[in-house]
């Protein structure tokens, strides 16, 4: 069997599958999926929050938020830890400095191996590197 072609995500992250960049979506609104035993390497996105009675989203970066949805997916997911806590967007009325050290406090009680912002400036991303590596 052929292996699948891999390549490193960032300057510092892992090796990921090149195809598909090793992606598959698990949300709060997609699924209930559990993970376990498993050899992938998991990713879980943060800050779209949908008001169910809208059905409109608002963004949050929040510190207090940044905590609680991760915790609430590794709870959903029956997971301990997952390898990349990201940003799915930025939420203008926090400063990302804010966002990202929240995410740094996950790393640091491990439960995010790496973290990453997407949708983001460059100078949102110079910012966050201050607080905390972000690899490009």
């Amino acid at each position: 069997m052929a292996k699948v072609p891999t390549r490193q995500l960032g300057k510092t992250g892992p090796q990921v599958s090149a195809i598909g960049c090793g992606a598959i979506v698990f949300s709060a609104d997609h699924s209930d999926a559990k993970l376990s035993n498993l050899e992938v390497f998991l990713g879980i996105k943060f800050a779209l929050v949908m008001s169910p009675e809208l059905k409109t989203y608002t963004v949050r970066g929040d510190a207090q938020y940044v905590h609680e949805a991760c915790e609430k997916s590794l709870k959903r997911l029956g997971l301990s830890s997952v390898d990349l806590y990201y940003a799915h967007c930025i939420d203008k009325t926090v400063p990302i400095e804010e966002t990202v050290g929240a995410m740094k406090e996950l790393i640091n009680a491990g439960k995010v191996k790496y973290l990453g912002l997407s949708n983001c400036s460059s100078d949102t991303l110079r910012r966050a590197h201050v607080v905390h590596p972000i690899g490009c």
